[in-house]
């Protein structure tokens, strides 16, 4: 199973299940392949991941293990358009903002 940096496994991807990620799943942000990636993805789905470009310059492979988790990025970072379903919102993706909530909350209390 891929796991994407994101933390999600690729294979429930909508952009994979819908045979738009050429790509063959995501990489961790500490691959030698994230720029290549990242140039595919401009190239394919007209944007670059923000997620996978966060973790790669904060130098973590997986999102979860980073102290700042969830980020901005999390909450900024939105499907390509061009592939989202006509009058469904997927920002932010992959989760749902109640999702970076609470896990953010939890995170808070238990510090």
């Amino acid at each position: 199973m891929l796991v994407a940096v994101c933390g999600l496994a690729c294979e429930v991807c909508k952009l994979l299940r819908d045979n738009a990620c050429e790509m063959c799943g995501c990489v961790p942000g500490t691959d030698e392949r994230v720029r290549e990636k990242q140039r595919r993805m401009e190239a394919e789905l007209g944007s670059i991941c923000t997620i996978l470009e966060c973790a790669s310059k904060k130098k973590v492979d997986f999102c979860f293990k980073c102290p700042e988790f969830p980020c901005e990025s999390f909450y900024a970072h939105e499907m390509p358009e061009k592939y989202a379903s006509p009058g469904m919102k997927y920002k932010p993706f992959p989760y749902r903002r109640e999702f970076l909530d609470r896990f953010k909350a939890e995170k808070e209390t238990s510090c």
